[in-house]
């Protein structure tokens, strides 16, 4: 396992700053208590830092988003190693339903990651 890394979602804005996870996957997130209207929390992928970032989705088609168990509470979230498994440049955006969902204040998750290992 990597140190874990801190990552923000502003006050005011639904989505992370793009953070660079080369040559790694995500193993967990800490989502910290959030806004009552959000719902999940999905990831958003490009191949350069400042590109156009794009939903993430798993083999099967499906969104590759964090539920939100309850806002009122902090919790970690395990993700399967082939929702990042090759990405670089990754940020975290906030849901509410189908729409993004601004924070009212900032929030800070902790990311942990691990290194690929084989090919």
């Amino acid at each position: 396992m990597k140190k874990p890394r801190s990552v923000v979602v502003a006050s005011s804005a639904a989505a992370s700053a793009a953070f660079d996870i080369s040559s790694d996957t995500i193993a967990a997130i800490y989502m910290p208590v959030l806004d009552g209207t959000t719902t999940g929390v999905r990831l958003l992928a490009s191949t350069t830092s400042g590109g156009t970032y794009l939903p993430v989705y798993d083999s099967g088609g499906n969104l590759c988003e964090l539920t939100v168990v309850t806002s009122a509470t902090a919790q970690w979230v395990f993700l399967e190693a082939e929702w990042t498994y090759g990405l670089q440049f990754v940020k975290l955006e906030c849901m509410a339903a189908a729409a993004t969902d601004a924070q009212s204040a900032a929030r800070t998750f902790t990311v942990i990651t691990r290194m690929i290992t084989g090919g």
